[in-house]
C-alpha cells in the first residue's frame, strides 16, 4: 500500500501543484500519457479533467476541454477501479486482454491509480500509459521512494482541489434550492430574483466592478428576498393593499434574509458581506428606508445598486396586485426618486441601460447561476424543462428535479436549445451535449443564436392575438422590432398546430395608435408561469412597418429627452 501521510505544500495554486506532481511521476516512470479523471458522486459517470501527452522529449497538455465518459462502457477497466478501489496495472500481452480494452488505442501498458477521499470514497483516478511494449512498470517500481513521494502529493493536492470544487457545487445547490422554495411561495418571485441579479450585474459592470465583486453582488441579489420564507403566502400574494401590521412584517424580510445567508457554507464568497448587501437593499439614499435607516454612502454600494435593480424589475414585472409599467414610466420614476430613494449616479446608469435599443448579445452565462428552460426535441416528442444552468468545469451543467433525463437516449435527440431571460431579451442558445445524467445535463458548449432584427427595443405594450376565426387572447408585448416582436401570455399556451397559420396581432401603442400585424410564431418557451413567443411579421404592408419604425424612433426620442432633462437637474 502507498503511504498517504499529510504533506504540507506551499500553494501557488492547488491545480498547478497537482499537475506538476503528475508530470514528475510520468517522467520518473518514462510513460507517454497521463490523464486525471474525476468520478461523480453517484459513480455513474467519469470526467476527464486534464491530459498530458509526450511530444518528443517534452509533455504538452493536449486536452483542453472537459469530457464525460459513461462508467458502464463495455470492457472498461475503470469499472474495476471504481468497484475495487485498488491500483490496477494492465498490459496488452496479458491473457485477459480480449476481456478488457485499453483506455487509449495502441497503448501497451497502463496503470490505473484510484484517488480516494478521507472517508474512503473513490473520487478520482490517475491514469498512466505507454506505447513502449518494453517499458512495463510493476507495483514494486511504483513503491520507489521518489515516485511514492509524488503520488502522496497527488493524493493530497487532488483531495484539496476536489474538496474546493465540490464545496462550490454544494453552495450553488443550496442557492438553487432556496430559490425554488421561494418560487413555491410566490410564483412570480423566481424570475424576479434572476432579473434583479442581471440588472445589478449590468450596473456593476458600468462601475467597473471586478469579477469577484460582481460574483458577490450576483449571489446577494439571488438571495435578497430569501427572508420572505418567513412571511405567509396570503400576505405575499395579496391582491389588495397590505394592512399596517402586514407591511411591518414584510419590512422584516431583509433581516430574515441576513440571518439565513449568514448560516450558509463559508466557501467561495464572503458570506458576511453578501448577507450585509442583502440586508440593506431596502435602505433609501435619503435615510428613510429600512431596516436601519442608513443614509447616502452609509449604505453599501452594492445595496444601492440592488435597490435600483429591484425597483426596475418590480416595475417591469407583472404581480398579483399590478400590471407591468412602461419604460417611459420607469425612467420618470427613477428620475423623480433620484437622490431620494435612489443613488443619483446609479440612477443615471440605469436610465442609460434602459435607453439602449440595439439588441445586445448579453453575456449572462458568466453569472454564477441562472434560471433557464431547456428544450429537447426527439422524433417522438418535444420536452420543455425548467431548471438552473451554471458553469461546471470548462462547460455547463443544467440541473432540475422535475425531469428524469435517463429516459432519453442521446442518439434520439434531434435538437437541443436553451433559453435564458436577460435584462431585456430572451436569449436562445444552441446546446452541444456531452452527457445525460438522471437529473443533470452536462454541456460542453453553448452558442448564442443571433437575433436577426437589428433594430428593436424593450417596450412593455398591450396586444391582442387572434387565433382562428373565434379565439382572441390578450398578450404582454415586451420587445418590438422592425421585422418581429416578442410577447408573453400568462397561463395560456398557443397550440403547436397554430404555428403554421398566419395570425393577426394588434399592438396598442401608448399614444393611442393601434396597429395590426400579420405574422407567424417562430418559437416558444416557458419560463416561470409565462409562455414566451417570438412572432415574425408575414405579409405586413410596408406602410405598417413604417408606422412601427416611427413609433420606435418616437419612443427613443421621448426616453432620451427624459434622461437629458434629468442630467440638467
Amino acid at each position: 500500500m502507498l503511504k498517504t501521510n499529510n504533506v504540507l505544500v506551499k500553494q501557488k495554486n492547488v491545480k498547478e501543484s497537482l499537475d506538476d506532481s503528475i508530470l514528475k511521476i510520468i517522467n520518473l516512470i518514462n510513460y507517454d500519457v497521463a490523464i486525471l479523471l474525476t468520478v461523480s458522486r453517484n459513480k455513474d459517470y467519469i470526467v476527464l479533467q486534464s491530459k498530458f501527452e509526450r511530444h518528443n522529449s517534452a509533455f504538452k497538455r493536449t486536452f483542453k476541454e472537459v469530457k464525460y465518459l459513461r462508467r458502464d462502457l463495455p470492457n472498461s477497466i475503470l469499472n474495476l477501479v471504481v468497484k475495487n478501489k485498488e491500483i490496477i496495472t494492465f498490459s496488452k500481452d496479458k491473457k485477459d486482454f480480449n476481456k478488457y480494452l485499453p483506455f487509449i488505442e495502441g497503448i501497451q501498458h497502463e496503470i490505473y491509480i484510484p484517488l480516494l477521499s478521507d472517508y474512503g470514497d473513490i473520487i478520482g483516478c490517475l491514469y498512466l500509459g505507454t506505447f513502449n511494449a518494453d517499458n512495463r512498470v510493476d507495483m514494486d517500481k511504483l513503491n520507489n521512494k521518489n515516485i511514492e513521494k509524488e503520488l502522496t502529493l497527488v493524493y493530497r493536492m487532488f483531495q484539496l482541489w476536489h474538496m474546493k470544487k465540490t464545496e462550490t457545487e454544494e453552495f450553488f445547490n443550496v442557492v438553487s434550492i432556496m430559490c425554488e422554495t421561494i418560487k413555491e411561495k410566490e410564483p412570480y418571485m423566481l424570475t424576479h430574483l434572476y432579473n434583479v441579479a442581471q440588472w445589478s450585474v449590468a450596473i456593476a459592470k458600468e462601475l467597473s466592478f471586478d469579477k469577484e465583486r460582481i460574483g458577490r453582488l450576483y449571489i446577494a441579489a439571488m438571495l435578497h428576498d430569501i427572508g420572505k420564507l418567513y412571511v405567509s403566502n396570503e400576505i405575499l400574494n395579496k391582491p389588495s393593499f397590505l394592512t399596517e401590521k402586514e407591511f411591518k412584517l414584510i419590512k422584516k424580510h431583509p433581516i430574515f434574509s441576513y440571518k439565513i445567508i449568514k448560516k450558509l457554507p463559508r466557501i467561495r464568497f464572503d458570506i458576511d458581506e453578501i448577507a450585509l448587501i442583502a440586508k440593506h437593499h431596502h435602505e433609501r439614499f435619503d435615510g428613510k428606508g429600512y431596516p436601519d435607516g442608513l443614509k447616502g454612502e452609509e449604505i453599501p454600494l452594492e445595496s444601492r445598486i440592488m435597490c435600483v435593480a429591484d425597483s426596475i424589475d418590480a416595475m417591469l414585472s407583472i404581480r398579483s396586485y399590478k400590471k407591468p409599467k412602461s419604460i417611459n414610466y420607469i425612467v420618470k420614476e427613477l428620475k423623480a426618486n433620484s437622490g431620494k430613494q435612489f443613488d443619483p449616479k446609479i440612477c443615471n446608469i440605469a436610465m442609460k441601460l434602459l435607453m439602449k435599443t440595439k439588441v445586445e448579445n448579453e453575456n449572462i452565462l458568466s453569472n454564477p447561476i441562472i434560471w433557464s428552460t431547456l428544450v429537447i426535441a426527439t422524433d417522438k416528442d418535444v420536452y420543455t424543462i425548467e431548471g438552473i444552468i451554471r458553469q461546471f468545469n470548462k462547460g455547463y451543467v443544467f440541473e432540475t428535479d422535475l425531469f428524469d433525463f435517463s429516459n432519453i437516449e442521446k442518439g434520439e435527440i434531434k435538437k437541443l436549445s436553451l433559453y435564458v431571460r436577460g435584462k431585456k431579451n430572451i436569449n436562445e442558445y444552441d446546446v452541444k451535449l456531452d452527457y445525460l445524467g438522471k437529473d443533470k445535463v452536462y454541456i460542453s458548449k453553448l452558442e448564442l443564436r443571433p437575433f436577426v432584427d437589428t433594430f428593436s427595443m424593450h417596450w412593455e405594450l398591450n396586444g391582442r392575438l387572434t387565433i382562428g376565426p373565434t379565439t382572441e387572447v390578450n398578450v404582454d408585448i415586451f420587445r418590438v422590432g422592425g421585422s418581429s416582436l416578442s410577447f408573453s401570455i400568462s397561463n395560456f399556451e398557443v397550440k403547436k398546430h397554430n404555428y403554421e397559420d398566419v395570425l393577426s396581432l394588434k399592438i396598442f401603442f401608448e399614444d393611442g395608435t393601434k396597429l395590426a400585424v400579420t405574422g407567424k410564431i417562430t418559437n416558444n418557451y416557458k419560463i416561470g408561469v409565462k409562455y414566451y413567443y417570438e412572432y415574425k411579421y408575414v405579409n405586413t404592408p410596408d406602410y405598417t412597418k413604417d408606422k412601427i419604425f416611427k413609433q420606435l424612433f418616437r419612443k427613443q426620442i421621448e426616453i432620451r429627452k427624459i434622461i437629458n432633462e434629468s442630467y440638467k437637474k
